[in-house]
């Protein structure tokens, strides 16, 4: 809905060799700079209490998918996200009259910002912060 919305194609992988689970690409020329732009994103979901921490949620990622996401010479840039969802399957969503509420949260992390694995490194844990206080002030002022 919120890709179709932003005039975005989604592309579904069946196979997960590259570390990505979809594809949001625009058809619009940004001439003379880029045809067609894309974002490849790797999705997880989990209402395991063992992700979160006291001040962020930690996800940990194998060395292979870790590497292809970090890499500085994708294409398509690379999107970890996380969907933090309630224990209870029933809680994850709500529709009534009023609309479809959502109990979740998505943390996401820009794979080319995740810093190089260490040779013979194994796995690496990706953080984030469970809220960004800058954006949250930012929406309780109303957006400026």
């Amino acid at each position: 809905m919120l890709a179709s919305s932003c005039g975005l194609s989604l592309g579904r992988w069946s196979q997960d060799y590259d570390c990505k689970d979809v594809t949001l690409s625009s058809s619009v020329d940004y001439s003379p700079y880029m045809y067609g732009p894309g974002i490849d994103m790797q999705l997880k979901c989990s209402g395991q209490i063992t992700i979160e921490r006291k001040d962020t949620i930690a996800w940990s990622l194998d060395s292979r998918a870790y590497d292809k996401m970090s890499r500085l010479n994708r294409s398509n840039p690379a999107l970890f996200c996380v969907l933090v969802t309630p224990a209870e399957v029933g809680r994850w969503l709500k529709l009534d009259h009023d609309g479809l509420l959502a109990r979740s949260h998505m943390y996401w992390h820009w794979g080319h910002e995740l810093p190089a694995l260490k040779k013979e490194q194994k796995s690496q844990t990706v953080q984030r912060a469970l809220a960004d206080t800058e954006i949250v002030t930012r929406i309780n002022r109303g957006g400026e």
